[in-house]
Formats: C-alpha cells, structure tokens, sequence
C-alpha cells in the first residue's frame, strides 16, 4: 500500500508529458508528447485541440493527432482522465 501512495505522490510532480505519453496513445511518441505540452502549455489544452491544430506543434504526425483526438471521444477514457486529475496527477507543462 505505501508503494502505491508513493507513486502517487510522486506523479503529482511528474511533467505532464509523461502523463500524455503514459497514456498509451497509439501511434504517440515520448517526443511528439513533449512538444505537445510545450506548444499547449497542459494535457487538457491538448485533448480540447483539434487533428489540424495539434499537427502544427513541432514534430507531431498526422496519424498521432488523429490517434489523440479519437483516443479522448472515447467515453472510457474521458472518464480516466477525469479520475487522473481528481487525484492530484499533474496536467500542466
């Protein structure tokens, strides 16, 4: 139980790109992720982005905007994220 406080806690200082990253987008990469929340300055900011708009931060591919956007219509996932920053985890770059 205290291991699963710690990672806890410890992820409410992490960079939010490795939340993004964490995720398991299909087709996103650690580096397409860091420059999105560069660009978008949070993880929430990135998910109200349309295909076209994240497709103009540096680095990201078409297939990965759109693996972004249709990853986040999914209601499951929504629900994910929402748990994610109900508990603290850290959404801004």
């Amino acid at each position: 139980a205290q291991n699963f406080f710690d990672a806890i806690t410890a992820s409410q200082k992490r960079e939010a790109w490795r939340l993004l990253f964490g995720l398991s987008i299909p087709e996103l990469t650690a580096d397409e992720a860091k420059s999105l929340c560069r660009k978008f300055t949070s993880v929430d900011n990135v998910f109200a982005a349309s295909a076209d708009r994240l497709i103009q931060a540096e680095g990201v591919s078409e297939p990965a905007a759109r693996s972004i956007v249709q990853w986040h219509s999914d209601g499951v996932n929504r629900k994910l994220v929402r748990r994610l920053f109900k508990a603290g985890v850290n959404f801004k770059a």
